[in-house]
C-alpha cells in the first residue's frame, strides 16, 4: 500500500518525483516509508529500470492540480519540518 502512495506523491510534488527517481530508496526511508522487499524490488524497477525515464516524463505530465505541489502532497520528510519549526522559533 505504500508503494501506491509514493507513486501518487511523485505525481503530486515535482521535488518528490526527482529525489524519488535520483535515490528511491534513501528518499522512501527520508519521507519514513517503509517497504516490504517486494515493494522495494518494485520500486527499484519503476524508478531505476529499463522504462524509467518514460515513467518519470509520464508522472511529471499527470494533471492533478493546477501547482504543485499540490495540497494533496505529502508533508516533508521530518527533519525538514524541524528545520522549519527552529527557523520560525528564531524569527519571534
Amino acid at each position: 500500500m505504500n508503494l501506491l502512495t509514493i507513486v501518487g506523491n511523485a505525481a503530486a510534488d515535482d521535488t518528490f518525483l526527482d529525489k524519488l527517481f535520483e535515490d528511491p530508496i534513501g528518499t522512501v526511508e527520508e519521507y519514513g516509508f517503509q517497504l516490504t522487499n517486494a515493494e522495494q524490488e518494485a520500486l527499484l524497477q519503476f524508478t531505476q529500470g529499463p522504462q524509467s525515464n518514460d515513467t518519470k516524463e509520464y508522472l511529471r505530465k499527470v494533471y492533478i492540480c493546477p501547482r504543485k505541489p499540490c495540497l494533496f502532497a505529502l508533508a516533508k520528510p521530518r527533519h525538514e519540518e524541524t528545520a522549519a519549526t527552529t527557523e520560525r522559533s528564531k524569527v519571534a
